[in-house]
């Protein structure tokens, strides 16, 4: 694809052209596999690092390099869920944060979860 060819000659104008066809349709598809957006337009940002980095290795097989883009996004978002503690999380307001009231033993409530009862005990 030509377009590739000049983002490989680092014609700027060449790498804004494939953004611009390429970038809304991966989005689209990208969300269908996280639900996250800000995570998404990252691994879409990412990608278009790649591919301004590596438009010279790149090996045309058809018309258009849609397939070869398609595979660096769905990769760099795959690194990025994959990244531990990547993502930062809002912290609440104070006072947002609802505490239990002890139990009359003085334990904290855990929810259902900590109310499951043992197995009865197993008969030899």
């Amino acid at each position: 694809m030509a377009a590739v060819a000049a983002v490989a000659a680092a014609r700027v104008e060449a790498l804004r052209l494939l953004h611009d066809r390429h970038a809304p349709w991966l989005r689209a598809r990208l969300l269908r596999r996280c639900a996250d957006p800000d995570l998404v337009d990252d691994a879409i940002q990412d990608t278009f690092v790649a591919v301004w980095r590596g438009a010279r290795r790149y090996a045309p097989q058809g018309d258009d390099a849609a397939a070869w883009i398609w595979t660096i996004a769905v990769r760099r978002l795959a690194s990025a869920l994959r990244r531990p503690g990547g993502r930062w999380i809002a912290a609440a307001a104070p006072g947002a944060v609802r505490r239990c009231p002890p139990t009359p033993r003085g334990w904290p409530c855990r929810g259902s979860g900590s109310r499951r009862r043992s197995p009865p005990p197993r008969r030899r």
